[in-house]
C-alpha cells in the first residue's frame, strides 16, 4: 500500500483525481483479507492516516493540513462528505456478510463445519466465541453486532424461533421479546395451529400489553412455511 502510494507522490494531481486511485486501487487492496480476517484497530487506524496523508499532501509519508476530519472523509457524498471507506467498517461490513451468509444458507458444506465446530446445539447469533477461536471464528463473531444491527426473523410456522433468544418482533426496540424461564419455548407455541392465527389469551399471560399489541400486528406465514 504505502509503495502504491509512492508512486504517485511525484503526480500533479488535484484532489479529485487523486480520489480516483485511492479509492479504487488502495482501498481495493486489502478487500481479499478483510473479507476472512478482522485486522487490529491499531493496523486499520494506521492504514487511515496513511490514506488520508495521502490524499491532503500526495504523499503518505508526509503529513499536510486536512482541510476536514476523517469522519467527514468517511461520510457518503450524498451526506455532504467525499465518500472515502473506514477501513474498520468496511472490515466489519465484509465480514458480516460472510456471516450473513452463515445465517441464510445454513446447508452449505462451510455452514455445517461452522456449526459442528462452534456451536452444534445452537445458532449463531446465541453462540459465544469460545476460549480458543480461530481468527476466522472470531473474526465472523465479531461482525456480529453488525447483523443485529437490524437483522430479524420472519415468522412461517414458528418452529425454528426462539420466543425469548431470537429478534423477530420487528415492533420492538431491540426485536427480542425477554420472558421469564417457563417461557423458553418456540414462537409456534403461541399460534394456534388450526386457524393459523395468534393464541391471544396465551400471549396475553407472558408478556405486557405493549408487547402482545408487537406481536399481534406481525403476519404469520403459510403452514408449510418456515422461518428466515
Amino acid at each position: 500500500m504505502e509503495k502504491m502510494g509512492e508512486a504517485w507522490k511525484s503526480l500533479l494531481l488535484s484532489h479529485g483525481g487523486k480520489e480516483i486511485p485511492l479509492k479504487s486501487v488502495i482501498q481495493a487492496i486489502p478487500s481479499f483479507t478483510m473479507c476472512l480476517f478482522l485486522l487490529p484497530v491499531s493496523l486499520t487506524k494506521k492504514m487511515d492516516t496513511l490514506l488520508s496523508n495521502s490524499f491532503w499532501s500526495g504523499s503518505m509519508e508526509k503529513s499536510s493540513l486536512h482541510w476536514c476530519k476523517k469522519e467527514i472523509l468517511c461520510t457518503p457524498k450524498s451526506e455532504g462528505g467525499l465518500g472515502f471507506r473506514s477501513f474498520r467498517d468496511f472490515n466489519l461490513a465484509l465480514l458480516a456478510e460472510q456471516a450473513w451468509r452463515l445465517l441464510t444458507h445454513p446447508e452449505s458444506l462451510w455452514s455445517r463445519l461452522l456449526k459442528g465446530l462452534y456451536f452444534p446445539r445452537g445458532n449463531f447469533p446465541t453462540t459465544k466465541k469460545g476460549s480458543k477461536p480461530s481468527w476466522i471464528w472470531a473474526s465472523l463473531w465479531e461482525s456480529k453486532k453488525v447483523i443485529d444491527l437490524g437483522a430479524i426473523r420472519v415468522i412461517g410456522t414458528g418452529e425454528d424461533t426462539w420466543i425469548d433468544q431470537d429478534p423477530w418482533v420487528p415492533f420492538l426496540q431491540k426485536a427480542s421479546i425477554q420472558s421469564g424461564p417457563q417461557n423458553h419455548s418456540r414462537v409456534s407455541t403461541w399460534i394456534d395451529p388450526g386457524d393459523r392465527i395468534w393464541n391471544n389469551e396465551l400471549i396475553e399471560g407472558h408478556v405486557s400489553s405493549s408487547h402482545k399489541e408487537a406481536i399481534l400486528r406481525i403476519p404469520i406465514g403459510e403452514e408449510d412455511s418456515k422461518d428466515f
